[in-house]
C-alpha cells in the first residue's frame, strides 16, 4: 500500500494524517497506521454504502465513531473511523485475516481492530488514549453474519 494523506478537521483545527501499511505475516491482521503530518492537504473518501452492501455498521465508544458495512459473502469490511468528530481514515479488509489501524495524532494515540470471532461474529477492539477524556478500551461484538 502506498502512503496516502488525508486532511482532518476538529473544531477550527485542521491537520493531515499519513496512511501507511505495516508489513505483517499472512496469518496476522492487516495493520494500517494513521500518523499526523503538517502542511499537506487532501480529503478522505467517504464510505459509501450501496443497497447490496449490508449489514451496516454504526458503532461509537467515547470519542470514536465507526460507520461502514460488511459484505457477508466475502467476509469483507469497509469502515470509516472518526475520532472526536475528525474523519481519520477508511479501512477495507478481509475479516478472516482481520484489519487494524494504529492512530498517532496530537490528541489521540492507540489502535482499533476489526476481526471475526466464532466464525461469523464481527468484532471491534479499541485501545485509545486521548489527551482529553482518558483511556478508551473496549472489545465489542458489532454483528453476526
Amino acid at each position: 500500500m502506498e502512503n496516502q494523506s488525508t486532511m482532518t478537521e476538529q473544531a477550527d483545527q485542521c491537520f493531515v494524517v499519513a496512511i501507511t501499511e505495516e508489513k505483517t505475516k499472512p496469518d496476522e491482521p492487516r495493520t494500517i497506521v494513521a500518523t499526523q503530518l503538517p502542511n499537506v492537504y487532501s480529503l478522505p473518501d467517504d464510505v459509501e454504502v450501496s443497497a447490496e452492501a449490508y449489514p451496516k455498521i454504526h458503532w461509537s465508544y467515547g470519542p470514536v465513531k465507526v460507520l461502514g458495512y460488511v459484505n457477508p459473502k466475502k467476509f469483507a469490511i469497509r469502515v470509516q473511523v472518526s475520532v472526536f468528530g475528525a474523519k481519520l481514515l477508511n479501512l477495507t479488509g478481509d475479516l478472516r485475516r482481520g484489519i487494524c489501524a494504529k492512530i498517532n495524532i496530537k490528541f489521540a494515540k492507540g489502535s482499533i481492530c476489526f476481526f471475526l470471532k466464532n466464525g461469523k461474529e464481527v468484532w471491534v477492539k479499541l485501545d485509545l488514549k486521548a489527551t482529553v477524556g482518558g483511556h478508551y478500551k473496549k472489545e465489542a461484538k458489532l454483528l453476526t453474519l
